[in-house]
């Protein structure tokens, strides 16, 4: 159910007292059937608005990880400083080369320091609530029945009543999202790749990558920054290819760790999964240019999501025709 409409555009700004919104609380209400609260919501209608100094007001801020509303003191509200751009400086050696005519490894680290990082969007506008003990003590003195206050109060402090808005911003009643600056963060890391071949036919392939940080906490005191990327990922395979016959196929596991994620709206962790793909194709006998490839993903259907937001994936197999067209020219 709406508990509020939106209020006009042109309306004034009003102080954050949730008390000066007692009368259009009360009317929400008297608009709802709730089960066992409908006698007392009704005698609502006979009691005068509470004074400030009697029934006392909170603000909170919407979490959206949580899904619930965070108190905050009055001296947390400040000007947001206007957006400056990032930099971003690397530092990257390496390594590159062949092994005994069989190893080929190709290795890099690197160090940056991000200045100036942009974070997540944010809600940065809070909300007015009722303080509910100073409520429950207010309404046990009136005429309401003893065993409903509780539940009363419970519902009407969870109601947000109001918006701490801008003076410059038009549409009073909305809750604003923004990005801000959250100062520097430095991370290292390494990504790491070889093909050894056993023989004639047969290769080994590795892959890792590892960064030291997936989530950078109380970024200038303000809030927790996920890389939204996981610390650690690994995989590696076996490949054959014999190119005479054009047969060729490989198996490959590949192991992505957890890790957080805080983009948006999209909140929430991504656990760690291992999977195994296999892949194989053959050309056509002859001269007609036409080689057909097996793809399954996930052979063995470990289902698992990849990012907060996106599918469930299982297993995925497809069979692809492909015609190379200069065995006609």
């Amino acid at each position: 159910a709406r508990f509020f409409r939106p209020p006009p555009k042109n309306i004034s700004f009003i102080d954050a007292d949730a008390t000066l919104m007692w009368n259009e609380v009360v009317e929400a209400l008297n608009q709802l059937s709730i089960s066992g609260l409908n006698g007392p919501i009704q005698q609502l209608r006979s009691i005068s608005a509470p004074s400030p100094d009697i029934v006392l007001t909170i603000l909170k801020s919407f979490n959206s990880a949580t899904g619930a509303f965070d108190v905050i003191e009055p001296s947390s509200i400040i000007d947001i400083s206007k957006l400056e751009s990032t930099e971003n400086e690397t530092f990257e050696f390496g390594y590159k080369g062949l092994i005994g005519n069989r190893l080929l490894i190709n290795s890099d680290f690197y160090f940056s320091r991000v200045k100036n990082f942009i974070g997540p969007l944010l809600i940065e506008t809070p909300n007015v609530f009722f303080e509910k003990s100073s409520l429950l003590q207010f309404l046990r003195t009136q005429v309401i029945h003893a065993s409903s206050v509780d539940e009363l109060a419970d519902l009407i402090s969870k109601i947000p009543v109001g918006t701490i808005a801008p003076d410059q911003f038009s549409h009073s009643g909305d809750a604003i999202l923004t990005f801000r600056n959250f100062g520097d963060i430095d991370l290292f890391g390494m990504d790491m790749d070889f093909t050894f071949k056993t023989g004639k036919n047969w290769d080994v392939t590795g892959a890792f990558s590892f960064v030291n940080k997936d989530i950078f906490t109380s970024v200038d005191g303000i809030k927790n920054i996920a890389l939204n990327a996981p610390k650690i990922k690994f995989g590696f395979g076996l490949h054959y290819l014999e190119p005479r016959l054009g047969i060729g196929s490989r198996l490959r596991y590949r192991f992505v760790d957890g890790f957080p994620v805080n983009s948006g709206v999209y909140i929430g962790d991504v656990k760690s999964y291992g999977v195994i793909d296999f892949d194989a194709g053959v050309n056509l006998p002859g001269e007609s240019g036409i080689r057909i490839t097996l793809t399954i993903q996930n052979v063995l259907d470990n289902r698992h999501r990849e990012f907060i937001g996106a599918p469930e994936i299982g297993r995925l197999a497809h069979v692809q025709i492909k015609f190379f067209l200069d065995k006609y020219k």
